[in-house]
C-alpha cells in the first residue's frame, strides 16, 4: 500500500500477461484476483483478467453478471 501507484501498475501488468500467456492456455476463460492494491480489467479473446484493486482508495469490485465482467468503483454517495 505505501508503494507509488507507477510500480503497482507495472506489477498488475506483468500479471496481466502472464495470465494471458500461460493461465488462459489451460483452457481456463476468467483469472480474478486481489492482494494487489490496483484495479485493472484486461480483457482479450474472450479472457477476462481482473485484479480488484482495494478499499483504501480506489474502492473498487469486480461483478460477474451474465456472464459479463465488470470492475466497478462505488461513488462517493455510496462510501458516505
Amino acid at each position: 500500500r505505501k508503494m507509488s501507484k507507477e510500480p503497482q501498475e507495472a506489477n498488475a501488468r506483468r500479471v496481466a500477461e502472464r495470465a494471458h500467456r500461460e493461465f488462459y492456455a489451460r483452457g481456463n476463460d476468467a483469472y480474478i484476483m486481489g492482494h494487489v492494491h490496483y484495479p485493472l480489467l484486461d480483457s482479450r479473446d474472450g479472457n477476462d483478467f481482473m485484479l480488484v484493486g482495494d478499499w483504501f482508495e480506489s474502492f473498487t469490485y469486480g461483478r460477474l453478471s451474465d456472464g459479463k465482467l465488470t470492475l466497478n468503483c462505488f461513488t462517493d454517495e455510496v462510501r458516505d
